[in-house]
């Protein structure tokens, strides 16, 4: 959700590129196909890209080179479409276990940055160096 009406089928497949969804539907305002309604639906073939899709890219940025980058939203969704109370609240369901997945690993990535900190001697910047090259600075 959240994606810019001037994004399309290719820059959105552009975007997930690194997760190598098998189908990317983006909705159109009123049969217009040059005019995105802001919500694509991706599909993907392995479980594992799409968790993995669903943790790292949520809230990302996403730009298209033709409107200024948005964040996007990245939800769960159940298939079949409608708005039976059932589906609706198995929706509600997979999100939050969601959001608390993204938590822990947030969690996690703090945790780790901390102890990073606590070692002493390792600074932002040598993080940032690919360690071949900072091993041929201290040669």
């Amino acid at each position: 959700g959240n994606l810019p009406y001037t994004a399309n089928k290719e820059s959105i497949m552009a975007h997930f590129a690194a997760y190598k969804p098998t189908t990317v539907r983006c909705l159109h305002k009123d049969g217009n196909p040059n005019v995105c309604r802001g919500i694509a639906f991706l599909e993907f073939s392995n479980g594992s890209n799409m968790r993995t899709c669903l943790d790292k890219m949520h809230h990302t940025e996403f730009d298209d080179g033709l409107s200024p980058a948005r964040r996007i939203n990245l939800e769960l969704s159940a298939g079949g479409g409608g708005k039976s109370k059932f589906r609706k609240e198995k929706i509600k369901e997979r999100n939050v276990h969601l959001d608390e997945n993204r938590a822990k690993r947030m969690q996690k990535e703090e945790e780790y940055k901390k102890q990073r900190a606590a070692q002493g001697g390792v600074n932002s910047q040598q993080d940032s160096i690919h360690p071949s090259r900072l091993a041929m600075m201290y040669q």
